[in-house]
């Protein structure tokens, strides 16, 4: 067979709503490929179990420069799985989790884990 690698660098899935399974599939592309720098995924109904799937693979993906889950459930729950990735992530220029229902406690999670991204430009 054919010896090559593949570059897969930006996602955009907008209104998907098959998400549990979509994000297990796009844990296994991440985690294989390990070169996505961009992943957009707004209004797509994530809850924190699709978030902790898509988190794990995250972890894979170091070089992750835009991350949009605007208008999703992440919850506090979400918000959890999502702060144990984003410190590795100090590539991260965007990071859009408006509308997410993070609350308080979430917020602070976000926050916390967000303090040593120095080339952080927004943050909504």
């Amino acid at each position: 067979m054919f010896n090559t690698s593949y570059r897969f660098f930006e996602f955009v899935g907008a209104c998907f709503r098959c998400v549990l399974i979509f994000s297990a599939f796009l844990f296994h592309v991440e985690q294989t490929l390990g070169t996505l720098r961009e992943v957009v995924m707004p209004q797509n109904g994530i809850y924190h179990l699709g978030v902790k799937a898509l988190s794990d693979a995250f972890k894979h993906n170091t070089d992750l420069e835009v991350l949009n889950l605007n208008d999703n459930t992440l919850t506090r729950k979400g918000a959890a799985a999502l702060s144990e990735a984003l410190p590795l992530l100090l590539k991260l220029r965007v990071l859009n989790l408006g509308d997410s229902l993070l609350k308080t406690k979430g917020s602070i999670l976000i926050a916390e884990a967000l303090t040593k991204h120095t080339q952080l430009e927004v943050c909504l």
